[in-house]
């Protein structure tokens, strides 16, 4: 029996514990070579153009390599006294759940990897 011990969680670490959780629930059945193949597609893919304009946020998601997982990130929910009124993705509406941590709460959405993305976050309520 294989067993995975995951500690040290705090400042900072500690906001990534539900990735991590996730990440290490779907590691039992992954292979060496589709958690390194994960692991490079999270680590190519990058932020460009991040602009704050007013009261939106726009930014693009360069993701050159692809993987049968999706690719999370995180963004505030709520910005100077705003809530996010809608995101898109290449104009599209997208969905999100919000997560609270450290009482700080995000928007939580995720990407397929293997594509770009330009993302644009709108804070109107």
């Amino acid at each position: 029996m294989n067993w995975i011990e995951v500690s040290g969680f705090s400042g900072h670490g500690f906001k990534f514990v539900s990735v991590i959780g996730e990440i290490l629930a779907d590691l039992a059945v992954w292979t060496q070579l589709k958690l390194l193949d994960f692991l490079t597609a999270k680590d190519e893919a990058t932020f460009e153009d991040i602009n704050w304009i007013n009261n939106r946020l726009s930014f693009k998601i360069k993701s050159p390599v692809s993987h049968s997982n999706s690719l999370s990130y995180l963004v505030p929910y709520v910005y100077n006294g705003k809530k996010i009124g809608r995101i898109t993705s290449e104009g599209v509406t997208q969905s999100y759940s919000r997560e609270l941590i450290k009482r700080f709460e995000y928007a939580w959405l995720t990407i397929k990897p293997g594509s770009d993305y330009s993302i644009v976050i709108d804070y109107t309520k």
